[in-house]
């Protein structure tokens, strides 16, 4: 670990929120800015967490709740061995530690509550009205049902009560022309068969072959 700067002792009590840094330089590998990185360690008596941070200008923010104390201290970490990774540091195997971590600020916090949960379970979610714009939000549901029934009024879209009647008409249409096929080709065959058992050499055969079953 590198020197360590303390932070004033009037920092008691704050929570750190957030790291500004800036590490500038181009790499030095054929990788991208955001394969490069070092770590910055902030310590207090009880706890400790080291941030990674890329080649870019970035306010890296904390997964860690630190509370300083009056021990409290930050120095560079040439370990690198962070305990939380940047948003803009991708690992690749073209990444490289950087000798040095460019600290702008530190963001700093305190009388407040930083953990939220979020409601999910919960259908109606006040919004104070400062925060509320949905003045600035179209009603998206109200502008769809409104193309949908322009769609209808021309006969773009067919509604689905309409689409079940027309595939009914289509298969009672299928059914009676299956009928009457069917109708068509049995006269045809009856009156065929009757033709043919009427011809004398029917007869003839026929006649031969109940009297050969007599003998």
């Amino acid at each position: 670990m590198g020197e360590r700067l303390y932070f004033p002792k009037d920092c008691a009590g704050w929570t750190l929120i957030g790291i500004h840094a800036w590490n500038f330089e181009k790499p030095t590998k054929p990788c991208s800015v955001y394969n490069p990185y070092s770590c910055i360690c902030v310590a207090t008596k009880t706890d400790k967490i080291s941030k990674a941070s890329s080649l870019i200008r970035l306010f890296n923010t904390l997964n860690t709740q630190l509370v300083l104390d009056e021990q409290s201290f930050c120095a560079f970490d040439e370990n690198a061995k962070f305990t939380e990774k940047s948003e803009a540091v991708v690992l690749t195997p073209h990444s490289y530690t950087i000798p040095y971590f460019n600290l702008i600020d530190f963001f700093l916090a305190k009388g407040g509550r930083w953990e939220y949960g979020i409601p999910f379970d919960k259908a109606n979610v006040i919004v104070e009205s400062q925060y509320d714009f949905k003045a600035l939000i179209p009603d998206v549901k109200f502008i769809k049902e409104v193309i949908e029934q322009y769609c209808l009024a021309l006969g773009l879209v067919k509604s689905p009560q309409q689409e079940i009647k027309n595939l009914e008409a289509k298969i009672e249409s299928l059914v009676s022309e299956k009928q009457k096929c069917a109708n068509t080709q049995n006269p045809k065959q009856d009156s065929a068969k009757a033709r043919i058992h009427n011809h004398l050499a029917y007869k003839l055969g026929n006649a031969m072959i109940l009297n050969a079953r007599s003998f």
